[in-house]
């Protein structure tokens, strides 16, 4: 079992990585003022003599180089603050102090036919208890795993080789844990996305628009380049600048339309292409494990492509470029070419890309329970109706204070009564016998020695009301 020490070491360990950054941001940020201060004497002297702008060009992209060098920087520190927390959490959660974790309040179903009556959800709940997932996609697939039981036996033991792997991969566990929550998707919803994807064009494939697109912006720079050399194609050059920003300003509504419904994407996809290439960086031996880093590495790149489109769209708020972007190049029509020629070739993998990241996201919660608890077991799945298992506990119970009992069911007797006093522990023990039959029907280890259990349904009827 992992321990709080185990957990504190790692703190440590990364609080001394974020001063290492600390002083590597200082570095180029001191850096970048010294270029600025060149580039600016460098203008100021260029006035006097030419011969000091032509050093100015490298003076600015060594500056722009350390902007970038400076900002990859910084997010690495947001990622080690996350990682910070993260292991701070997760010794508190040694023991059993989980309330740093999101409690899945929204999926309380009073109605469900078994999580009410188990508390899978809500405060200090199963959930909560087990949640470690990166996004909310994550923690709808986590919920809806604990919520709809799976009885197909080969997947069940498909993602126990995948949680006892995933196990072992702390580091990548706590990486994707940490890159997720650098974006707070907790009121993301692929709904207005999912409406985008089945639109119609306003532009990709259509003629009329493609040779507008092309030959209006070719011939706008022709007859500026012509300029130089005959004045008379000054009044070409402006009237085709505003043919141009005529057409952006006629399509301006619908294209705004489309930059507000997809703004919200951007950040949140650039997040999910940043797990996918996690994922796709790793080396598995689990089949299931393979056959989602397969799919994160064709959604990797695609889904990034998808972020700096989106991102491209939006540069169109800045008026500027907005003006000779459209003046100049018809610039809002070839983006939303470009982003309706992505979704014509990637609308039929998108969900499967959202549903693959979802399931391992889901899976990383098991595997740090199976890694916090070594000593559990994990189930095995037998063909009659019938339930043995040894030294059965609550998982959300301190091991010094859990009373764990043995269950025999269905061997041959299919009914068992629990009698006993008020507050004996009746309710605890079927909780117990439920919330692992829950999680041992999820590939997951269970609070016990040994699981034997059937492929069955689960309902219960321990909260009855009139």
């Amino acid at each position: 079992m992992a321990s709080t020490e185990f957990y504190q070491q790692r703190v440590d360990h990364f609080q001394k990585k974020i001063s290492e950054v600390d002083k590597t941001i200082r570095v180029y940020s001191i850096a970048r003022v010294i270029v600025a201060l060149i580039a600016l004497t460098l203008i100021y002297l260029g006035f006097k003599e030419m011969l000091f702008f032509y050093p100015l060009p490298f003076s600015i992209l060594l500056f722009f180089f350390l902007v970038q060098r400076q900002l990859k920087k910084e997010n690495e520190r947001e990622v080690l603050k996350h990682l910070i927390d993260l292991n701070r959490w997760e010794a508190a959660a040694v023991r059993y102090d989980f309330t740093n974790f999101p409690n899945g309040q929204r999926y309380v179903d009073p109605t469900h036919v078994y999580s009410h009556d188990l508390d899978l959800f809500g405060k200090s709940s199963l959930f909560q208890f087990l949640n470690r997932c990166a996004t909310r996609l994550g923690e709808n697939r986590l919920a809806n795993d604990l919520a709809h039981l799976t009885l197909n036996k080969e997947v069940i033991l498909l993602r126990q080789q995948a949680i006892r792997e995933l196990g072992s991969m702390i580091e990548f566990r706590q990486q994707c844990w940490a890159v997720g929550k650098q974006i707070q998707d907790v009121d993301f919803n692929l709904d207005s996305l999912w409406v985008w994807l089945k639109s119609a064009n306003l532009f990709h494939k259509k003629k009329t628009f493609l040779i507008l697109r092309w030959a209006l912006p070719v011939l706008t720079c022709l007859s500026l380049l012509a300029n130089a050399f005959n004045p008379v194609f000054q009044s070409v050059f402006l009237l085709l600048f505003l043919v141009q920003l005529a057409i952006a300003s006629y399509y301006s509504k619908p294209i705004t339309r489309l930059q507000s419904q997809l703004a919200n994407y951007r950040s949140v996809l650039e997040n999910y292409a940043m797990l996918f290439h996690q994922m796709g960086d790793q080396s598995f031996t689990a089949t299931l494990l393979n056959q989602h880093q397969r799919i994160a590495v064709e959604a990797s790149t695609h889904v990034h492509t998808f972020s700096k489109l989106v991102n491209a769209l939006e540069t169109r708020m800045n008026l500027i470029a907005r003006l000779f972007g459209n003046g100049l190049f018809l610039y809002d029509l070839h983006t939303v070419s470009r982003l309706e020629q992505w979704r014509e070739q990637h609308v039929a993998s998108l969900p499967k890309w959202t549903d693959s990241l979802a399931e391992w996201d889901a899976m990383l919660s098991f595997a740090t329970f199976h890694y916090n608890h070594p000593n559990y077991a994990f189930a095995e799945l037998n063909n009659q109706l019938a339930l043995v298992a040894n030294e059965v506990g609550h998982p959300l119970i301190p091991s010094s204070e859990c009373v764990t009992n043995s269950f025999d069911l269905g061997n041959p007797a299919g009914l068992m009564l629990i009698t006993g006093a008020n507050m004996a522990g009746k309710s605890t023990f079927l909780r117990s016998v439920g919330v692992n039959f829950v999680l041992g029907l999820n590939g997951s280890p269970v609070c016990a020695s040994y699981w034997s259990t059937p492929m069955a349904a689960l309902r219960t009827g321990m909260r009855t009301a009139d």
